[in-house]
């Protein structure tokens, strides 16, 4: 496809993941170009990326976004129509068709992972796709609800099915910098204004990071939402299983968000990753209970290049100061319901 590429957003603490997943997707999409999306922190000298290219900083009032919300210069990027893919992801199969389609595309659009329930347009105002909406809204996976109705009280939250933001395609101004800039600066006002508070690229008092802001805009601009099937992802922080060769017959990629990721850490399989998934709550915690490792950890690792003893101390170091920080906190709270209670 002319004119088409893929783009993946990494920060220096993520090299790792999204080194592996430039490996997977040579082996799935081996003539699609790749760019690399510079997050906070990037260092342009010293990176593991080689001859990948890495996106230059906008020259507009873009510039200034920080940490995930640099993920919207992919709508002002080189690429006419692309795939955005976050870094803590892995393709485990082709996608060819998917390319077919996007390239028959005009217009603003966009595709993203969809909960099977909402994979048809029609199916939008369902029951079913009330329930998804639902849990997705209780998840705080859009925002508080709360806020977003003072923000904007005409906000229709059940007018497009709400996504994850962590893998799209879509086409380069299907969200214009104009857009970005006139949220940006509505968010700044509301923070000062209503909740007296400073706004950051990780306030969170509003909208759910870049998650929350997308599923706003592609909803307020009206933008066609389809469904990714079957070329979607799976989550990482439920049980999975592969064919033997390590694909999948419904999903073309794996998520690990908000669960245990993958890297060559002992604390990935076995008795550390007992104690490892410990200190991530919820359901992930509740899906992970009874599994040996990492779910998709086997496949992921086909795609390292760098098992050295050097990086496992690394890996192994830092996930053991996590659960440390995460096991004192929580003996903390014991010691004060414990202290209520006398």
């Amino acid at each position: 496809m002319n004119n088409f590429g893929i783009y993946i957003l990494t920060f220096p603490r993520d090299y790792h993941l999204a080194a592996t997943l430039i490996n997977s997707l040579k082996q799935y999409a081996p003539d699609v170009p790749i760019m690399i999306v510079p997050g906070s922190g990037f260092d342009f000298k010293n990176h593991p990326f080689g001859d990948i290219p890495i996106m230059d900083i906008p020259q507009d009032s873009s510039s200034k976004f920080e940490y995930y919300d640099r993920k919207f210069w992919v709508f002002n990027g080189p690429f006419e129509k692309f795939l955005y893919i976050d870094s803590d992801m892995l393709c485990i199969k082709s996608f060819d068709q998917l390319l077919k389609k996007i390239e028959a595309e005009s217009g603003p659009f966009i595709y993203v992972s969809l909960e099977k329930e909402l994979c048809t347009p029609e199916s939008s105002k369902s029951a079913k796709a009330l329930l998804a909406a639902n849990r997705f809204l209780q998840g705080g996976q859009f925002g508080n609800m709360e806020n977003i109705k003072k923000f904007d009280p005409s906000y229709d939250v059940y007018l497009k099915p709400m996504f994850n933001s962590g893998l799209f395609a879509s086409s380069r101004n299907t969200i214009s910098v104009s857009d970005l800039m006139h949220l940006y600066g509505k968010e700044g006002h509301f923070y000062a204004d209503v909740l007296n508070k400073e706004f950051t690229g990780r306030s969170m008092d509003l909208f759910f990071g870049d998650q929350g802001k997308l599923n706003y805009l592609v909803n307020k601009k009206d933008v066609a939402v389809k469904s990714l099937s079957p070329y979607g992802f799976m989550w990482g922080g439920k049980p999975i299983r592969l064919n033997a060769d390590g694909s999948h017959e419904e999903y073309s990629f794996i998520h690990w968000a908000g669960c245990p990721r993958p890297s060559v850490s002992l604390f990935t399989k076995g008795f550390l990753f007992k104690l490892f998934k410990y200190i991530y709550q919820g359901e992930c915690y509740d899906d992970l209970k009874n599994e040996r490792a990492v779910p998709g950890l086997a496949v992921w690792m086909k795609f390292n290049n760098d098992h050295s003893f050097l990086n496992r101390v690394r890996f192994t170091c830092y996930d053991c100061k996590r659960v440390s920080k995460d096991l004192a906190y929580k003996i903390v709270l014991v010691f004060k319901k414990l202290k209520n209670s006398i």
